[in-house]
């Protein structure tokens, strides 16, 4: 008991809160509190006050109080009671779940005994929740099936969306197709859809003739680059449609 009065003891009991606080003070500033920075004031407020009272008169009682800081921070004082105060609240968290778990068994014990007895208001409600059942269920195929139905109607749009485009693509692909045949037609002179090879190749060596750059080597530069420009126009046309006879 005289250890436990003593000036010492009582220092090295302060040092320990001190510790204990500093230890405090680290944690509300690492969740941003605003009661860290007021922690700060009345601490350095007093140590000050140790430091003239004490460290100057009582240098072996201030000795103490800086054990017990020392102590907090090597054997780690605050996790420790952190922890056993974590323990503590985890104990009162499982009793309280404890209670609801017996008053959660309490409630099924009673409905379970109401059922046994043939309660006519439980069975007139269970009635009632068959029926809301079986009318949701039928509202949900109902709506199921309206979906479904709504499903087949837009893949069937859009199918014969698509096969519009395909047949518009290749109706305006043939149309190309028909209109350079025509055009490659009126540089040969051929007539009509039902040329045959033999007459593309007589209109295609009259052409040629006529167009050759060797004929017109006399004629001014203008003329031959003309005649040129049309005799390569005209080979061309002849390759295309020598692909494209009619009567094959």
């Amino acid at each position: 008991m005289a250890l436990l009065q003593s000036p010492a003891f009582i220092y090295f009991l302060f040092g320990i809160a001190s510790g204990l606080g500093l230890k405090l003070r680290k944690r509300l500033e690492q969740r941003g509190c605003m009661l860290a920075a007021l922690y700060n004031y009345f601490f350095v407020i007093g140590l000050v006050m140790v430091l003239i009272f004490h460290f100057i008169f009582k240098p072996f009682h201030f000795a103490w109080l800086m054990m017990g800081i020392f102590a907090v921070y090597s054997l780690e004082i605050y996790d420790f009671i952190a922890a056993v105060f974590q323990y503590i609240r985890q104990v009162i968290q499982n009793i309280h779940y404890y209670m609801l778990l017996r008053s959660n068994n309490s409630f099924s014990q009673y409905e379970h005994k109401t059922k046994n007895q043939g309660n006519e208001r439980t069975k007139t409600h269970k009635e009632y929740d068959w029926q809301d059942y079986k009318q949701q269920q039928s509202t949900t195929g109902q709506s199921d099936s309206r979906t479904h139905e709504q499903k087949k109607q837009q893949q069937s749009k859009q199918q014969s969306h698509s096969q519009q485009e395909q047949a518009n693509s290749q109706q305006t692909e043939m149309q190309g197709e028909r209109r350079l045949r025509l055009q490659y037609q009126h540089l040969l002179n051929l007539s009509g859809d039902h040329w045959t090879a033999l007459a593309l190749e007589k209109a295609w060596k009259k052409k040629r003739s006529e167009l050759h750059p060797d004929r017109h080597q006399s004629k001014p530069a203008a003329v031959i680059a003309q005649k040129t420009l049309e005799f390569q126009k005209c080979q061309e046309a002849y390759a295309y449609l020598k692909l494209h006879i009619p009567s094959r």
